[in-house]
């Protein structure tokens, strides 16, 4: 189940069915910790919803500023909103053609094109929409909350 809540009109709690029969994209993007740049990345092809089609469907408020991101294992990350509304950022659930392994973020995982890894939470099972200035797990400890890779 993939809730989503706080500053939205119609809060909902999504199936894998549900998300998986939703319009999906497809993207190809390089997945890079930001701690090992050069040895921990790989081109991934990615398929899923865009987040701004489940955020649209359940009407995000005016005055909203962010969203917060809850993986199962207790990890939260944010984004701001007009990234979280860009076209390719994704709640994947395919990776490379075949549904996500469990140690990748079965069932659903989040995926930021151009951002380091720290923002693809893995076992997405919770987006809230907020007007705080929240962050996220690495985010608190010092991390750019804007967490463009190179410049982008």
């Amino acid at each position: 189940m993939l809730v989503i809540d706080g500053l939205v009109n119609n809060p909902l709690n999504l199936t894998y069915s549900e998300l998986t029969s939703m319009p999906t994209t497809t993207i190809i993007d390089t997945l890079q910790c930001v701690s090992v740049p050069y040895f921990l990345k790989a081109v991934v092809k990615w398929t899923g919803v865009p987040l701004k089609y489940v955020l649209n469907a359940a009407g995000v408020q005016s005055g909203a500023t962010k969203v917060i991101l809850y993986g199962a294992d207790g990890y939260t990350s944010d984004l701001p909103l007009w990234k979280a509304m860009e076209d390719d950022t994704l709640i994947a659930f395919m990776a490379d053609g075949q549904p996500l392994l469990t140690t990748h973020g079965y069932p659903v995982r989040l995926v930021v094109p151009r951002w380091w890894g720290y923002k693809y939470v893995k076992w997405l099972v919770k987006i809230t929409v907020t007007n705080e200035n929240y962050l996220g797990y690495w985010e608190s400890r010092g991390y750019p909350d804007v967490a463009r890779k190179n410049g982008d």
